[in-house]
């Protein structure tokens, strides 16, 4: 949670339309995943956890350069 509030955090001032659409859904995809693995101890889910942080930080970075292009 800390990890999404972080990358949600510049909307409070000059976020716009994109950011914020492609904040949210990364961020809802990485919760998604973190949820289902809370209400399991799945070794499978705990592996799908980690390839959906290895894919929301490249789309955090992502967003955050095309926003400064």
């Amino acid at each position: 949670m800390i990890l999404i509030v972080t990358t949600m955090w510049p909307l409070l001032d000059r976020g716009g339309v994109f950011y914020v659409s492609g904040m949210f859904l990364a961020g809802v995809f990485l919760l998604y995943q973190a949820t289902r693995l809370a209400r399991s101890t799945s070794n499978g889910l705990a592996s799908r956890v980690l390839h959906a942080s290895v894919i929301y930080l490249p789309i955090v970075l992502g967003v955050i350069v095309a926003r400064r292009a």
